[in-house]
């Protein structure tokens, strides 16, 4: 329904109707009142699912219901820029709740989610409009499940960083490691000289001075200093990373690198994934989407100052036989979409 005096009154009958009350009650219907068990950024610490293939099938139940997702569309067309019904629906227990397990739920090994969680979203974003009263709600479950995802990820990275100390000393470790030794040694060695006479056997030099050269281990000890390996012989990848240096500036949340190594090279890809809605009377139809309008509408020659192109030779008649195919196919579904009502919108994601 368009944002319109006409149809935000016929908004308000139906909330007063008891419309909008029924559609709500029918979302929580059969819902589990956990979140699902492979969603770990949903569960707060310390508290994981104990019996997760009987929470698993109470939200297959739940996700294959049939009309479920028709009833996000038609809840998500009666609420948005309508401040009564998101308020409404903002103070219905336990749905907004519900709507963000299943937003930031993905398809797992055994279920498929069918498109919920997109709608869910969806509906969510309506309800958080800039005057509506369950934004602030929707804000904080939102920012608590990002901070939950980010110390999943840093509980990760430490593991990641435990595991591979067990193949040797990680980057700055084996500094560390190498100052401490003896800066603990020099201090016992300064308090325990007078007592012990560690330095009895020095050779005093001319001016006075106590010449502390330490003595030649014995023949033995040296090969067994000697049969020590190589640097040659450690992996390269743990050369490398003991040669790292902290990173300073700006670093990745999950894996904590920057930029101060490998300029040159790319840390990471991120892609993200827009909701774009369009009416169909703005080409919004699927058949202006994949192309199929543009074959079908071909002008029947290209034009003369074109005759002689590439386009003209090659792309022209086969996107002409391509357009000839899809118009004897499915002439009854490009009349189907052309007689649609242009208040109709179609949803499309992009990367």
């Amino acid at each position: 329904l368009p944002p319109n005096a006409v149809c935000d009154e016929l908004r308000s009958q139906l909330l007063k109707n008891g419309f909008v009350e029924s559609f709500a009650k029918f979302l929580l219907q059969k819902i589990p009142k956990s979140p699902p068990s492979w969603t770990l950024a949903s569960w707060k610490k310390g508290e994981l699912p104990t019996e997760k293939l009987q929470l698993e099938s109470q939200w297959k139940v739940y996700v294959e219901r049939p009309g479920l997702k028709t009833a996000f569309d038609i809840l998500i067309g009666l609420c948005k820029n309508h401040l009564p019904t998101q308020e409404f629906l903002g103070s219905f227990a336990g749905l907004i709740q519900a709507c963000h397990w299943m937003e930031t739920t993905s398809d797992s090994s055994r279920i498929s989610m069918k498109g919920i969680g997109l709608v869910a979203e969806t509906l969510l974003d309506d309800l958080n409009s800039e005057y509506s009263l369950p934004a602030c709600t929707i804000q904080e479950i939102r920012k608590a499940t990002r901070n939950r995802k980010r110390e999943i990820a840093m509980e990760r990275h430490t593991k990641a960083l435990s595991s591979m100390k067990a193949f040797g000393t990680v980057a700055g470790e084996k500094r560390k490691q190498q100052e401490k030794p003896s800066t603990v040694r020099g201090t016992a060695a300064s308090l325990l000289a007078p007592v012990l006479g560690l330095f009895g056997n020095s050779n005093a030099s001319a001016d006075g001075n106590i010449s502390t050269e330490k003595p030649s281990p014995p023949a033995k000890k040296q090969k067994t200093l000697d049969k020590r390996p190589s640097p040659a012989a450690m992996p390269a990848w743990m050369a490398e990373m003991e040669n790292m240096e902290d990173e300073d500036g700006l670093t990745c949340a999950v894996c904590q690198e920057g930029r101060t190594l490998q300029l040159s090279e790319l840390l990471g890809l991120y892609a993200y994934v827009k909701k774009v809605s369009i009416p169909l009377n703005q080409c919004g139809g699927r058949n202006a989407i994949d192309g199929t309008d543009l074959l079908v509408n071909l002008p029947s020659s290209m034009p003369d100052a074109l005759g002689d192109s590439h386009a003209s030779l090659e792309w022209f008649p086969a996107g002409k036989a391509a357009g000839e195919e899809l118009r004897a196919s499915s002439s009854s579904r490009l009349s189907g979409s052309s007689s649609a009502g242009s208040n109709q919108r179609a949803t499309y994601t992009t990367t």
